[in-house]
């Protein structure tokens, strides 16, 4: 065989070893890029719609999910801070108007979120609050334990009657939220034993937590680490946390909740800030799995 057609030979294989890398480099980015939802606005529950990815430089893939898959319940649970520093507070001299004294942008949050995904049958809601020193389940069954719920009515109820009926007071317990975010999952589990259904849980506050061991100079964020560790841990790859921090500029300046981004990217979620003085969307920033990419 001549000099030259060995030559020829040995290029063209190197051109078919560069072209399969590309490839698989290309796939692995792909199946890395997590979906989350960023905009309130975008219907996800189509079945070939293209969802935006987190942004980032290396998101060049095309990715949607197939919500209508009924084999597949996405449970959603809301852990909502109405501790004091919701409402017009003193400390010391200083008076600190509410981040969100009526309840108007938490409200809202729930309801655009509720009100646009209600109506898919494997899409249920479930609604807690931690305040002072105690968690409480605002939809509950009749021992009054949590529950999640895909009728409209009790839904809707919830939100607009039991949640505002509140009184926004006290410290802000994340480690309570947690603990009751797991007794729920884990009743639900045996109430409704299954692999396929997914619980997206959407953590939201304005502040950092009061408990001590979470605040601890060396270990404080850790420990929370491992807390939102062991509840994801309780069904691997089916339970998801995401955070939404909240604040209000017109009575304060806006400071990143380190403890929030810390628990969503331990939980599997997303982080996001929203400004209750103008956004009641943000709720949007559910991730859940099954992202296909082309």
């Amino acid at each position: 065989m001549g000099r030259k057609k060995i030559s020829k030979i040995f290029y063209k294989k190197i051109g078919l070893a560069i072209a399969f890398l590309f490839l698989i480099f290309n796939f692995q980015n792909c199946s890395k890029n997590a979906l989350h939802l960023q905009d309130v606005s975008a219907d996800f529950a189509s079945e070939s719609e293209s969802a935006n990815p987190q942004v980032g430089s290396d998101n060049k893939k095309e990715c949607h999910i197939d919500y209508t898959l009924k084999s597949r319940d996405v449970k959603i649970l809301f852990l909502t801070d109405t501790s004091g520093s919701n409402v017009d507070h003193i400390r010391g001299s200083i008076h600190y108007p509410g981040t969100d004294k009526n309840k108007y942008w938490r409200q809202e949050t729930f309801k655009s979120f509720v009100n646009k995904y209600s109506l898919k049958d494997n899409f249920q809601f479930g609604f807690l609050h931690f305040q002072n020193f105690n968690a409480k389940a605002l939809l509950v069954d009749s021992w009054d334990r949590g529950v999640f719920s895909n009728q409209s009515l009790l839904v809707s109820k919830t939100i607009d009657e039991t949640f505002l009926k509140l009184v926004d007071q006290g410290n802000t317990p994340y480690e309570k939220a947690l603990n009751l975010a797991s007794e729920m999952i884990t009743l639900d589990q045996k109430q409704n034993p299954s692999k396929e259904v997914v619980y997206v849980l959407v953590m939201i506050s304005d502040g950092e937590p009061s408990d001590q061991k979470y605040l601890e100079e060396k270990n404080g964020i850790l420990n929370l680490r491992n807390d939102v560790k062991n509840l994801v841990n309780l069904l691997p790859g089916q339970i998801y946390l995401n955070t939404v921090f909240y604040f209000n500029l017109e009575s304060s300046f806006k400071i990143s909740n380190i403890f929030l981004k810390a628990m969503a990217e331990e939980g599997g979620g997303q982080y996001r800030e929203a400004n209750s003085a103008f956004d009641t969307n943000i709720v949007d920033t559910v991730q859940i799995p099954e992202t296909i990419c082309k």
